[in-house]
């Protein structure tokens, strides 16, 4: 199953290669099966490892941003299941 487009993961080599240059190297070392899921997973974790830095202690914007990744990863994992987040059965108490 593809992740990404060839373009999308060509990006995210390239910042994988720049940004975590071993695991970049380890990547490569994969099999091609595999090659791709990791290559996303790194980049997201290289993604999160520089909410720090860029958010320079601010921490309303960290929590924004770790927000936004938690709610991504929440939804692929939705999308992948093939449900929504809605709940089941069972309302309001009362």
């Amino acid at each position: 199953r593809a992740f990404a487009s060839s373009t999308d993961l060509s990006t995210l080599r390239e910042q994988l290669r720049k940004g975590d240059h071993e695991n970049y190297l380890c990547g490569n070392l994969l099999p091609s099966s595999a090659r791709e899921a990791f290559f996303v997973l790194r980049a997201v974790n290289l993604e999160l490892a520089s909410v720090r830095d860029t958010t320079r202690g601010n921490a309303a914007t960290a929590a924004l941003r770790f927000g936004f990744w938690r709610a991504t990863v929440d939804a692929a994992y939705d999308a992948a299941a093939g449900h929504g987040r809605g709940g089941g059965g069972g309302g309001g108490g009362g």
